[in-house]
């Protein structure tokens, strides 16, 4: 799987204390494209989601939005923010429609002196994402861009599952994946066009389907 993008789910014993707190026992929608935070931003808690997938992205010098991670049903957003009593350093938005609690600030910051197994708990999550986003430093300067899309294409269907069909029920644009893999949109294109024509995907227009997964998973190793 592709480090970078994709965290940890949270433990059952971190959901059902997370929960236990929850501000308003109604979650809160959004649609997708809505930003859930911006960077730089004071947020009055962490994010827990329910349903629908979000991308954790950051601005460039040059203005362009590079995506970090997704962030689906059962994770959290925001997490190292509260811990750190910092402002958001990514910026949220949802990628599908999305439904989410809000556990406040106050309950996580208090933790760290009533609950110490709770903050283990999430000191574990944030040394995951750390980790993974280690992992991603070393894949980009590494591993080809062949097997970081392998790796990229396994992560996008297992975070949006598949339509009738079988092809990627993704809304990421080539421009979106492309950033995922960490190359240009038209190396993408081409090493898309290349797994085609080696019976590896099957590709409809702007959908994929995965058309030989064991061949796919050799590549990416």
């Amino acid at each position: 799987m592709n480090d970078v993008v994709l965290q940890g789910s949270i433990t059952k014993y971190v959901k059902r204390l997370l929960l236990d707190k929850i501000i308003d026992d109604t979650p809160l929608q959004a649609p997708k494209g809505s930003v859930i935070f911006k960077e730089n931003e004071h947020i009055k808690g962490v994010f827990y989601l329910i349903e629908g997938v979000c991308k954790t992205s950051k601005l460039s010098p040059t203005g362009k939005n590079h995506i970090i991670r997704l962030t689906k049903k059962g994770e959290l957003l925001g997490l190292r923010s509260v811990m750190s009593q910092n402002t958001t350093n990514l910026m949220a938005t949802a990628l599908t429609d999305v439904q989410y609690y809000i556990i406040p600030k106050e309950y996580i910051l208090s933790a760290f002196s009533e609950n110490p197994s709770f903050v283990m708990e999430l000191a574990k999550i944030v040394s995951d994402e750390l980790r993974k986003s280690d992992n991603q430093i070393v894949d980009m300067v590494h591993k080809r861009v062949k097997q970081r899309l392998a790796e990229t294409l396994c992560l996008l269907e297992n975070t949006f599952g598949t339509d009738a069909q079988g092809y990627i029920a993704s809304p990421l644009v080539r421009e979106e994946i492309a950033n995922l893999v960490g190359t240009a949109t038209e190396s993408l294109i081409r090493t898309l066009s290349d797994f085609a024509k080696d019976g590896i995907v099957e590709l409809k227009g702007k959908h994929i389907r995965i058309a030989n997964r064991n061949l796919l998973k050799k590549i990416h190793g």
